[in-house]
């Protein structure tokens, strides 16, 4: 829901509205941002990859370049 509420263009009035206005407020100062749903397995994977970009203070991680024990979780 929440993430359908990111995506959407039209104004949201559901109980998440302060949080998704917030989110869409602060995703402006960004060049480029996609919201898309990751399900419950994938957070070990992006928990990884994020744990990983911010040991080397990079702001974006790509998969290309993600360490073997990163591309191990997708498996």
């Amino acid at each position: 829901m929440v993430i359908r509420n990111l995506q959407a263009s039209e104004e949201n009035y559901s109980e998440m509205r302060p949080i998704t206005w917030d989110v869409k407020t602060l995703a402006r100062g960004f060049a480029s941002c996609r919201f898309e749903f990751v399900a419950r397995e994938g957070n070990t994977t992006m928990h990884e990859m994020l744990s990983e970009g911010m040991k080397h203070s990079e702001d974006s991680f790509s998969v290309k370049d993600a360490q073997l024990r990163v591309l191990e979780l997708w498996i």
